[in-house]
C-alpha cells in the first residue's frame, strides 16, 4: 500500500495540483478499504455506482474489478485505475476519465530508479483489460513490462496518448481508438500480437509478420512489417499514431508515395537492410520523420520532408550505427536537425534549407560523401562532423547558415577529407570552423564569399600543445595553448577564391592560420550553378 501511495502522490506532484484524488484499495489480503461503492464477491469485485475524484489501487492477484457500466473519474491528475507487476487481473467493463493516466499496468523497479539493472523480477502477468471506455486522460491505457496480457475490446478516445505499452507476448484484439492526439505506442521490439481488428479512426492496424511478396491495404491507419520481404507500402495516409510505419528486421521492401503527418515518428526501420523509401511526403511529425536504426543499404530519395521535429536520422544506436544510405533528391526543409547520418553515406543532391539546427550531421564521417547538395538557412552548421576519415565534400552551396561546416570537437579528430568546389557564402558567422585536431585535409577549389559579416572566415583552434610539442609557442603567455595541425589549401597549383583577399598578384599567400596557407589563392570564384528544388514524385 505505501508504494502506491507514494507513486500516486509523485503523479500528483508532478502536474502540481492542490487536490488528493480518494485512494481506495484492493489489498493484497482480498479486502475493499477507502469506499463503500465496490462490493466484494469471492475474487470479483464491482462497482455499485460512480467514483469521482477516486483513484484505485489493485495490490492482490487473480481478482476480477467489474466497473458494471459505473465510471471512475478524477480531476487531471494521478491513476485511475493502477496495478503494479500483478498477475491475472481483469480489468472490465468500467468508463475512466480525466486522468494522468487512465488505466494503469504497471511495473516497479524500486527506490532507486537508477540502478543499471532492474532488481524487481515480477512484471504485469496474464493481466486483461477488456470492454472499458477510457477517454480525456494524458495517457489512455498504459501497459510498461507486461508478459501475456490482454487488451481486448476497449474503446479509448479523446486523450493525448491513447494505447502505449511495451513488453511480450501481449495481445491487441477489437480496440477502437479515436480522436487521441497518439493513439497507439507499440515501444516493443519484440513481437505483439496486434491484428486488424484494432482500429484507429475507423481504420485498421496492420502488423505483418514473417510475410513476403504483398502489397499493405490501401485502409491502413498503422502498419509494422517484422521478418518481411520483398512488401510493398504505397499510397497510405496515415496520421495520429507512434510510428506510422515500420520495419523491423525485414529486407527490400519499398515504402513509397506515402502522406504521414502529425504522427510521433513517419517511417521507422531497425536491424533492416535493402530497403527503398521513396516519394513520401512526411509532415509535422512531432518526432523524426525518417528514422534508422542499425540498418544498412537503406535508399530514402525524392521525400518531402517538412516542419518535423527532426528529419531524417540514420545515425543508429550502436557504434556500428546504420551504415551504407543512400539518402538523394529530398527535400529537407524547416525541421529541427535535418540530416543525422551515420558513415559510409551518400548524400546527393538534397535541398536542405531552414532546419533549426545543424542542416547535416554525422558523430562519424568515415568514408561519406556529401555531394552537390543546397544547404543553406540552417539554425546551427550547414554540415558538421566531429570525427571521421576518407569524407569527400564536393559541389554543395553552404551558404547563409549560422556556420557553414563545423568540424571536430573537444573528443573529435577527423582526418584526411576533402573539402572540394563547395560555395560558402554569406554563413552568419564562419564558413568553416575548425575544433582541435582536424588534420591532413585537402581544401581546394571553394569560394569563400562574404561569411562572417566580412570578417575572418576560417577559425581553426587547432590541438592543445604542452611544452616540447610541436607548434609549442615559447614566447607566449597563453596557456592553454592550441597548435594548428597541418591541412592543405590547395593542390599544388589552385586553392580558393577568398573575398576578403586584399592581394591582387598572382602567388601572394593567404595566411588562414600557422600550417594552414592558401599558397595559390583565386583571383576570380569559380563558377557554381546551385541547385534546383529535387522533385518528390514516386521516380517510375
Amino acid at each position: 500500500m505505501i508504494l502506491a501511495v507514494i507513486v500516486l502522490l509523485q503523479v500528483a506532484t508532478i502536474q502540481q495540483v492542490t487536490a488528493q484524488p480518494l485512494l481506495i484499495f484492493i489489498t493484497a489480503d482480498g479486502n475493499v478499504e477507502g469506499t463503500s461503492a465496490i462490493q466484494r464477491n469471492g475474487n470479483v469485485y464491482t462497482f455499485t455506482s460512480n467514483l469521482e475524484e477516486a483513484s484505485i489501487v489493485i495490490e492482490a492477484d487473480n481478482i476480477v474489478l467489474d466497473g458494471a457500466g459505473f465510471a471512475v473519474k478524477g480531476g487531471g491528475d494521478s491513476i485511475g485505475i493502477v496495478a503494479y507487476d500483478k498477475n491475472a487481473v481483469i480489468i472490465r467493463n468500467v468508463t475512466v476519465e480525466n486522468f494522468q493516466t487512465g488505466i494503469l499496468l504497471g511495473h516497479y523497479r524500486g527506490p532507486d530508479a537508477f540502478l543499471w539493472y532492474d532488481p524487481n523480477p515480477n512484471r504485469p502477468t496474464n493481466c486483461t483489460i477488456n470492454n472499458c471506455h477510457v477517454s480525456n486522460n494524458t495517457n489512455g491505457i498504459s501497459i510498461t513490462g507486461g508478459i501475456e496480457c490482454r487488451i481486448i475490446g476497449n474503446q479509448v478516445t479523446n486523450n493525448e496518448k491513447g494505447i502505449t505499452f511495451y513488453g511480450s507476448g501481449n495481445v491487441f484484439r477489437n480496440n477502437q481508438m479515436k480522436n487521441n492526439t497518439i493513439n497507439f505506442v507499440d515501444m516493443n521490439y519484440e513481437k505483439s500480437d496486434v491484428d486488424a481488428s484494432n482500429t484507429i479512426n475507423g481504420k485498421p492496424i496492420y502488423y505483418l509478420v514473417n510475410q513476403q511478396n504483398k502489397t499493405v491495404p490501401a485502409d491502413a491507419s498503422m502498419v509494422r512489417l517484422e521478418g518481411c520481404s520483398n512488401m510493398t507500402v504505397p499510397n497510405l495516409d496515415i496520421k495520429y499514431t507512434y510510428k506510422a510505419i515500420s520495419l523491423f528486421n525485414s529486407s527490400n521492401c519499398k515504402v513509397y508515395g506515402n502522406t504521414l503527418t502529425d504522427n510521433e515518428i513517419g517511417i521507422s526501420l531497425r536491424n533492416s537492410s535493402n530497403n527503398a523509401i521513396i516519394g513520401n511526403e512526411l509532415l509535422n511529425n512531432s518526432n523524426d520523420a525518417i528514422e534508422q536504426y542499425d540498418s544498412e543499404n537503406t535508399t530514402i530519395a525524392n521525400n518531402l520532408i517538412r516542419a518535423n521535429g527532426g528529419g531524417i536520422d540514420s545515425s543508429g544506436y550502436t557504434a556500428r550505427g546504420s551504415v551504407n544510405a543512400v539518402i538523394s533528391s529530398n527535400q529537407i526543409i524547416a525541421n529541427g536537425v535535418g540530416i543525422q547520418a551515420g558513415k559510409d553515406c551518400t548524400i546527393i543532391g538534397n535541398y536542405i534549407e531552414g532546419n533549426g539546427q545543424h542542416g547535416i550531421y554525422f558523430w562519424d564521417i568515415s568514408n561519406s560523401r556529401v555531394y552537390k547538395n543546397n544547404i543553406t538557412y540552417n539554425g546551427g552548421c550547414g554540415l558538421s562532423f566531429r570525427i571521421g576519415r576518407n569524407a569527400s565534400i564536393t559541389g554543395n552551396d553552404i551558404s547563409k547558415n549560422n556556420v557553414g561546416v563545423g568540424m571536430g570537437d573537444l573528443m573529435g579528430t577527423p582526418s584526411e577529407c576533402a573539402i572540394t568546389e563547395n560555395n560558402f557564402a554569406q554563413n552568419t558567422n564562419l564558413a568553416i570552423r575548425i575544433d582541435r585536431d582536424m588534420k591532413d585535409s585537402h581544401i581546394y577549389l571553394n569560394n569563400f564569399i562574404d561569411n562572417n559579416n566580412g570578417s575572418v572566415q576560417v577559425s581553426i583552434k587547432g590541438k592543445f600543445v604542452w611544452k616540447g610539442d610541436e607548434g609549442y609557442n615559447e614566447n607566449s603567455t597563453v596557456f592553454p595553448q592550441y597548435a594548428p595541425t597541418y591541412n592543405a589549401w590547395d593542390n599544388g597549383s589552385v586553392g580558393n577564391f577568398w573575398s576578403d583577399n586584399n592581394s591582387t598578384a598572382d602567388g601572394a599567400a593567404y595566411k588562414i592560420a600557422d600550417r594552414n596557407i592558401d599558397y595559390h589563392p583565386l583571383l576570380t570564384p569559380i563558377e557554381f550553378c546551385a541547385l534546383e528544388l529535387p522533385s518528390t514524385e514516386v521516380p517510375q
